[in-house]
């Protein structure tokens, strides 16, 4: 007989052994053959489980599986290469800006004017759209981050099909 206790316990928790799904209330008392049994443990937002188990005849064994539950730190260390990366490129930005004014200024040619007005409107305001977007991402990643207990979890999966290809992103947050 087996006892198996999921740590930590969450709604949506599914305990296959051998292949077969288990029912929630029968895990405190299981009857299962002598022999060796493969126990699986998969919970929404985290990791899969896996253990093995050798059972005696007529014995009684308590497992406990321990779900790795992912730390939030991660969302701090993001913020901050975000934030990094979207400072460096308001800098850029404005870097940008002045060099492109001095060479617009300096032209020789309506041309060379053209270009340079060209290079700042477009590449200038690409830069300053993205690095806005990453400083914005940057500070939720750091708010996310301050040791709020409640668990998220996301999924990416490409999106290809006829014409279309694709991101989707699902989950709770």
């Amino acid at each position: 007989m087996l006892e198996i206790v999921v740590t930590p316990a969450r709604p949506g928790t599914v305990v296959v052994i051998d292949g077969k799904p288990v029912d929630a209330a029968q895990l405190a008392a299981l009857e299962v053959d002598p022999g060796r049994h493969v126990i699986d443990v998969q919970s929404p937002g985290l990791p899969p489980a896996t253990r093995a188990v050798e059972v005696e005849v007529g014995a009684r064994e308590k497992i406990v599986i321990e779900l790795d539950v992912p730390s939030r730190g991660g969302y701090r260390h993001a913020a901050y290469i975000t934030g990094g990366i979207g400072l460096g490129l308001l800098a850029g930005t404005a870097v940008l800006g002045f060099v492109g004014r001095d060479r617009y200024d300096n032209a020789s040619s309506l041309d060379e004017q053209n270009r340079w007005k060209s290079i700042v409107r477009y590449g200038g305001t690409s830069m300053f759209v993205v690095g806005c977007a990453a400083v914005t991402t940057a500070v939720v990643l750091y708010v996310r981050g301050r040791g709020d207990t409640r668990e998220s979890s996301a999924q990416l999966a490409p999106i290809i099909g006829g014409d279309q290809l694709g991101l989707s992103l699902a989950g709770l947050f």
